[in-house]
């Protein structure tokens, strides 16, 4: 099964899967920045399964 990406999703894996290595030290330190804040954001998530999703499929 293909998934049809958009231009902004399909940029981001196409760079995913170049691997490029970043240089720029003032850039490093932005994403470093942008990481910390997002894994600071304390946010709860709520999961629901239903019966059916957790039963095996032996039929």
């Amino acid at each position: 099964m293909s998934i049809k990406l958009d231009p902004y999703e399909q940029d981001i894996e196409d760079n995913f899967e170049k691997q490029q290595k970043i240089d720029d030290p003032a850039l490093i330190a932005l994403f470093q920045k942008s990481a910390k804040a997002h894994l600071n954001k304390k946010r709860s998530v709520t999961i629901r399964i239903a019966e059916h999703d957790h039963r095996s499929n032996k039929n």
